[in-house]
């Protein structure tokens, strides 16, 4: 594993007006650990990751990286590897010049940044790509050039901002899963920004899900989904039924059993209702019954020698005790 690459975070703050966009956000991210910010528009995971960067300037905090405090330090001098949302290549270069951009910032060249670039193309598998220019690229090549760019200075740290967010959803998932047996190989520490949950969950060690500027809970992505610390977590990550108007009670539609009306087992809650919808998703399906004070969704395996049940018939939607979720009101 690679021994650098411990970033602390220390009370960061960065405030546009009156809105903090980070507001007092500690987060430690030890050498070779892969964390997701994970949250929605506008909750400050890009901000934050501008200030690790350098790119934007905080108005309070510390950022050390190996212990060294990184105040005052310009980005290109920070060593920080950082993947764009837009890629942010260069029209006008090959893919190789692009990716050796970095290195002539810091004054390599020659036979060393040629071994470099060549060892770092065909790490990211686009060797036979070095004198194309982006515009003859496709959207996954230029996703691996830009990441290549990043890794070819060998910095301690990976920052991305939404890399995979222009892809379609199979490639998305192709390269989700390269990402992460490629920073796995390398043992480099990253941080990943995204709003999706899929990526955050097939990708990272532990998940930071911001709200408002702060971090909500941190956590490994099973512990998030199964035990989230807020309703706030409970209802970005997954989905779930609430069960009270207050939304103290919930409940995820997975954990939901459709049953014949007026039939529930020990130990379970339950309402009766009418199906109201069955929406077919592949492996699965949803079963929407309207019940008293609201609408349940169940989750469940689809199976074609049992159909789900008919829209209009009534039903018990049933839950274990267990299984709810329950927060302040």
């Amino acid at each position: 594993m690679n021994p650098r690459g411990q970033l602390a975070i220390a009370g960061a703050v960065k405030r546009f007006g009156a809105t903090a966009a980070v507001d007092g956000v500690d987060l430690a991210v030890q050498p070779g650990e892969f964390v997701a910010l994970l949250g929605p528009s506008g909750c400050g995971k890009t901000t934050l990751l501008r200030g690790i960067a350098g790119l934007t300037a905080l108005d309070a905090g510390r950022i050390a990286l190996d212990g060294v405090d990184l105040a005052g330090v310009p980005p290109w001098r920070r060593g920080l590897g950082m993947v764009f949302q837009s890629y942010a290549l260069f029209p006008h270069m090959t893919v190789a010049e692009n990716v050796g951009f970095g290195l002539r910032m810091h004054g390599i060249g020659g036979a060393e940044a040629a071994a470099r670039i060549a060892r770092t193309l065909d790490l990211v598998r686009m060797e036979g790509f070095a004198q194309r220019r982006p515009a003859q690229l496709s959207g996954g090549q230029q996703q691996r050039v830009a990441l290549a760019r990043a890794l070819v200075t060998e910095p301690p740290v990976l920052l991305l901002d939404e890399p995979l967010s222009a892809l379609d959803a199979k490639l998305r998932h192709a390269m989700r899963q390269e990402l992460r047996e490629l920073q796995r190989r390398l043992g480099i520490t990253a941080l990943f920004v995204t709003h999706d949950q899929d990526e955050a969950m097939g990708l990272a060690d532990r998940i930071a899900v911001m709200n408002r500027g702060r971090i909500e809970q941190i956590a490994p992505p099973e512990t998030i989904y199964r035990r989230p610390a807020s309703a706030f977590v409970a209802e970005f990550v997954g989905r779930m039924n609430r069960l009270d108007a207050e939304g103290r009670g919930m409940v995820r539609p997975e954990l939901v059993t459709i049953r014949a009306a007026g039939e529930m087992l020990a130990g379970e809650d339950g309402r009766e209702g009418s199906v109201v919808d069955g929406v077919f998703i592949g492996d699965r399906i949803e079963i929407h019954v309207a019940c008293e004070g609201g609408r349940l969704v169940a989750l469940a395996q689809a199976q074609a020698d049992r159909p789900p049940p008919a829209i209009g018939s009534r039903v018990r939607a049933c839950w274990r005790q267990s299984d709810v979720l329950t927060y302040p009101g």
